[in-house]
């Protein structure tokens, strides 16, 4: 997966390995992760897979994220109740259409925490998501932000619709 989230680093930027810069913190700014998100005893054991990097242009860094997991049934199935749910943050959402799909897209985040700016989240046919994320700073890092967002909401939106992030269970 972290193949294809750098794949999607549009023309003019780039998803470079970065470290940290923050004085006692050293970590690399790429990373993956894949968990078991179900508790033991559910029905649906539900796999989650998450790739983030570190986005840069002219200096700036910012970065993408992207988390899918396997078909999750006690997940709602209205696009911005399952988007204001990524990661419990909430916030305004407003529904697009990407070929006859329908995501949500989190406009910016109210809370504040953990980093994020705006998302889009799809969840398929067969009950699998996909969540796209974008800070256009990387709080933490020591790095300067970005001028601005990567992507547009509606590109985030077709980015999650896009097959390469699909999983399935």
């Amino acid at each position: 997966m972290p193949g294809e989230l750098k794949g999607v680093v549009p023309a003019g930027y780039e998803a470079p390995q970065l470290r940290s810069r923050e004085s006692g913190q050293t970590y690399d700014l790429q990373r993956t992760r894949g968990q078991v998100a179900s508790d033991h005893g559910d029905a649906v054991e539900v796999w989650e897979y998450m790739a983030q990097t570190p986005v840069r242009k002219d200096g700036g860094v910012g970065w993408l994220l992207v988390e899918v997991s396997t078909p999750n049934p006690a997940l709602p199935a209205d696009p911005c109740a399952l988007a204001r749910g990524f990661w419990n943050m909430g916030g305004p959402c407003q529904v697009y259409d990407v070929r006859g799909l329908r995501v949500g897209v989190v406009l910016s985040n109210p809370s504040g925490r953990d980093q994020l700016d705006k998302w889009a989240t799809y969840r398929a046919q067969d009950g699998s998501t996909v969540t796209i994320a974008q800070d256009d700073a990387y709080r933490g890092s020591g790095h300067p932000a970005l001028g601005g967002p990567v992507f547009t909401e509606r590109e985030l939106a077709e980015l999650a619709t896009d097959p390469r992030f699909r999983v399935s269970g």
